[in-house]
């Protein structure tokens, strides 16, 4: 089962925010779900207007279809996930070819935050002319991150990405996200170098999509900013199938033997055995005579004797139910 943070439904947005100022008295509530692997974003208030922002990995690509179609998207590359995913807008644009699946999508702390019933496949490439592509296999949700980066970075002062092919050109505009790629698509893309900058300033990875920027981010003092919180992690198909006979299994209560009770088990593995025929053969517990007869058989021998001697009886007459006997 994997957890990551991309889907704000289930916590508090930007106008829940506003009317929830203190984040120690703001907490998410997870929307009721009719139907396993994860996506969620934990924001929180910021109470102070002077700590930085924090900008995550995002590339602007070309998405591209069956057809040769493309539509250029912005993605959040998340090095935690262990699954990517796609938009529901994004995927009916370009008309994907869907293929059905389950997977359970888990928030923060197992929160159930929605559910993914489609996978797709498409093709990766950078919104710049480049020989690069990559085939994604991604799963379908109806939103993928509520991610917004704050409009006043100061990144005119950023002068270690001067000149630099960012792989994000518009990190700093208010666009939706379309896609989350996981930690294998981080891996493809990576390229190595790293140019970092003064405190307090983000970091820019060489990718094969650009630039990525990644890090603090000096902005202007005045506005609270919000943060996310990604977390990822997959359960396996085992566990979960283990836990789910484990639920449906019987608990039966160990039972308190008698001492009765307890003779006849003990008596029973000590006797049993298995005929040729495949009958089980086992010995009857009986008690001693004397508490057998007057206890349990009573005065019965005289009963007994009579019911034998009608059975002689009814032999001599009839031969075939003798044999049958």
């Amino acid at each position: 089962m994997t957890v990551f943070g991309v889907n704000d439904r289930g916590i508090l947005g930007r106008d829940e925010l506003k009317r929830h100022p203190d984040p120690a008295s703001s907490t998410g509530s997870t929307p009721p779900l009719s139907a396993l692997v994860a996506s969620t974003s934990l924001y929180l208030a910021n109470p102070t207007s002077h700590r930085p922002t924090v900008l995550l990995a995002t590339v602007l690509v070309k998405v591209i279809g069956p057809n040769g179609n493309y539509v250029l998207a912005r993605a959040l590359v998340d090095q935690c996930a262990q699954l990517s995913f796609i938009s529901e807008s994004l995927c009916q644009r370009l008309r994907l070819k869907e293929r059905s699946t389950f997977q359970k999508v888990l928030g923060l702390d197992g929160c159930r935050q929605a559910v993914s019933r489609k996978a797709v496949f498409f093709t990766l490439k950078p919104y710049f002319e480049s020989k690069f592509s990559s085939i994604v296999d991604a799963y379908v949700i109806k939103s993928v991150s509520s991610y917004t980066p704050a409009s006043n970075i100061l990144s005119s002062e950023w002068e270690h990405l001067h000149d630099l092919t960012l792989a994000d050109p518009e990190f700093r505009e208010a666009k939706e996200i379309d896609l989350l790629l996981s930690a294998a698509v981080h891996a493809q893309i990576m390229e190595g170098e790293i140019k970092k900058g003064k405190p307090g300033e983000p970091i820019a990875m060489l990718t094969s999509l650009g630039w990525m920027l990644s890090g603090d981010a000096k902005m202007q003092p005045h506005d609270n900013q919000n943060s996310i919180v990604h977390h990822c992690q997959e359960e396996s198909l085992n566990k979960l199938l283990s836990r789910f006979w484990k639920q449906e299994e019987l608990q039966i209560p160990n039972k308190i033997l008698t001492p009765d009770e307890q003779e006849c088990e003990e008596l029973f593995l000590s006797s049993y055995r298995r005929h040729i025929s495949g009958r089980y053969i086992i010995r009857l517990p009986l008690k001693d005579g004397e508490t057998a007869e007057t206890k349990q058989l009573g005065s019965s021998y005289f009963p007994a004797l009579r019911m034998q001697t009608q059975m002689e009886r009814k032999f001599q007459c009839d031969g075939e139910f003798k044999k049958r006997y």
